[in-house]
């Protein structure tokens, strides 16, 4: 008999728990047993994070030889976190020095030409790529 209603209730249970419209916490009081609480707050919601741009300032600038020349670039958007890296292009001129962990192009140029690359952009906080292009002249 003891089987019986053992069986008969574990039944109600697996019934009443599947017919469930809403997620169910349950509580377990060592004086007064199991007590049903209905999920009361809602997990935050998930943000994307936002897309990130780049331009660099002083991008399609001419430079006469041995003057200061720095590019620098503008970032909007994502975590803040980048790492920079040559996509493609030609070599940098003599004198003239890109740094990866700011994405600053940087020096006095000795060589007179025109020089353009693709840079990337990786955000390392939010996993995101994008590229720039660069390009300035030497006269």
């Amino acid at each position: 008999m003891t089987k019986i209603l053992l069986t008969a209730a574990i039944a109600v249970l697996l019934a009443s728990s599947a017919s469930a419209a809403e997620p169910r916490i349950l509580w377990r009081s060592a004086t007064t047993g199991t007590i049903a609480a209905p999920v009361s707050t809602e997990p935050p919601p998930i943000e994307e994070p936002g897309a990130i741009s780049i331009s660099y300032d002083g991008n399609g600038r001419t430079y006469g030889i041995g003057m200061a020349t720095q590019l620098t670039p503008t970032i909007s958007g994502g975590s803040g976190r980048f790492e920079f890296a040559f996509a493609s292009g030609n070599a940098l001129p003599a004198g003239v020095v890109f740094n990866s962990a700011t994405g600053v192009f940087s020096g006095r140029a000795q060589t007179k030409g025109d020089f353009h690359f693709n840079i990337l952009l990786h955000d390392t906080g939010t996993g995101q790529f994008v590229t720039a292009v660069v390009r300035f002249f030497i006269a």
